[in-house]
């Protein structure tokens, strides 16, 4: 009776040792489990994939096929702005830019105006009514949801303090800025454009 008390003892600390090694395991996640995971989800996927009922996010990719529509990049903004127009129309309920404008378009009729010195005095006019293609711009992102992006950069880079946000940090554990990249500045968007925009995120 007291081997088998004894034996049943010993294989319930086994067990609790060998599931102890596992868990251990599992929270480490060594290099060779970590592969073992991600071919065995693979697998599983091969085997019976997941059905695909939605398309949340969509990317819209400046490709070789746009330039050749559209014409050379930077196009200009009130271009954007209709493309932009017909994401909506199609359904789109957010739209997002990996774009920053930070310069006023070269495009603008106005622009043009000024920087053809030859241009006869009514084609310079008539070009001068013509609305600022940022004012375009800003005027579809004012109406839809629309959110533009930041790059982060350091002041050497020309990055600028101005309208960077004040963020409250929560921490747990040790400090981690000294393994982080430090940036005290942004690359932002016009002015007119960020106030027009639903909101910004930095790329």
């Amino acid at each position: 009776m007291n081997r088998r008390r004894a034996w049943r003892q010993s294989t319930r600390i086994a067990g609790a040792l060998f599931l102890g090694a596992l868990l251990a395991v599992r929270f480490w996640d060594p290099a060779p489990v970590e592969v073992l995971r991600l071919k065995t989800l693979d697998l599983y996927q091969q085997i019976q994939p997941r059905a695909a009922t939605v398309q949340p996010v969509v990317i819209v990719d400046i490709d070789e096929r746009s330039l050749a529509a559209h014409g050379q990049w930077p196009w200009a903004r009130t271009l954007m702005a209709t493309l932009s127009a017909k994401l909506f129309a199609a359904g789109a309920a957010t739209v997002g830019f990996d774009i920053v404008f930070a310069e006023p378009d070269r495009l603008s009729p106005g622009r043009i105006a000024t920087n053809l010195p030859n241009l006869p005095p009514p084609t310079r006019a008539a070009l001068r009514a013509v609305p600022d293609n940022d004012v375009v711009f800003a005027d579809m992102l004012k109406a839809h949801p629309t959110v533009l992006g930041r790059f982060l950069r350091t002041r050497e880079q020309g990055g600028s303090a101005e309208g960077l946000p004040a963020a409250s940090i929560a921490k747990l554990g040790g400090d981690p800025k000294p393994f982080l990249q430090h940036f005290d500045g942004v690359l932002a968007n016009l002015a007119e454009l960020e106030r027009a925009a639903s909101g910004v995120g930095m790329l």
